[in-house]
């Protein structure tokens, strides 16, 4: 563990748990303040190695899977999508399938990606933010989630859509760790964490992968 993994890039609270596995060639931390799994820096791809694996799951974009996928995302929030509210994409990737499906619901939806679409967020604010199979990439996950309460309007929804592991033995033989480009794991109480810190009102929980956040007037 590097000095750059003392502290959780979540809840930057310091002394993460190390996580060793066999025939994996990764060390985890484990945060024991809000269960974010982290891999440490000294492991986390360059953006161009980053971008040719995203690049991989362009064959898959827009399959009728995706969409099945997809649409666990939107069907929870559906009702409350119209032509409106101003919905961003933040983690689009290289094939925005996402715009292109809620406007077949007559919703416009703005497409954000660091490296695929990059743009100023800061110019508009945003009723609803979907960031879907996007957090486990994410290598500062406070900067990030931070990023979103700054253009979130009051009342307004995020979306996240991340695989959540069960415990440490699950963990262990998970599939979702085998992918590179995936540095941040989140646990249901990361979510609470979440909840709590960026004073974001627990909506919606499937307890696998979904969860809907609603931003609180006053902050």
């Amino acid at each position: 563990m590097s000095s750059d993994d003392d502290f959780c890039p979540l809840c930057l609270h310091r002394g993460p748990e190390i996580w060793k596995f066999p025939n994996d060639p990764r060390e985890y931390m484990f945060c024991k303040t809000c269960y974010l799994v982290f891999t440490s820096k000294n492991t986390h791809p360059d953006q161009q190695t980053a971008r040719n694996r995203y690049l991989h799951h362009l064959a898959d974009a827009g399959s009728p899977g995706h969409i099945n996928h997809l649409m666990k995302a939107i069907k929870p929030v559906e009702k409350m999508l119209n032509d409106q509210i101003h919905v961003l994409d933040y983690g689009c990737g290289p094939k925005p399938v996402l715009a292109d499906l809620l406007y077949t619901l007559g919703c416009n939806c703005q497409n954000y990606d660091p490296i695929f679409y990059p743009a100023d967020l800061s110019v508009n604010t945003y009723d609803v933010i979907f960031c879907i199979e996007t957090a486990e990439h994410f290598s500062d996950p406070y900067q990030e989630f931070s990023e979103m309460q700054k253009v979130l309007n009051p009342e307004g929804l995020v979306i996240l859509m991340t695989g959540l592991y069960k415990d440490k033995l699950q963990f262990s033989n998970w599939f979702y760790k085998r992918d590179f480009t995936h540095l941040s794991f989140f646990h249901q109480r990361t979510m609470t964490y979440i909840s709590q810190k960026m004073n974001w009102q627990l909506l919606y929980e499937d307890g696998t992968s979904i969860t809907v956040f609603k931003k609180s007037f006053c902050k």
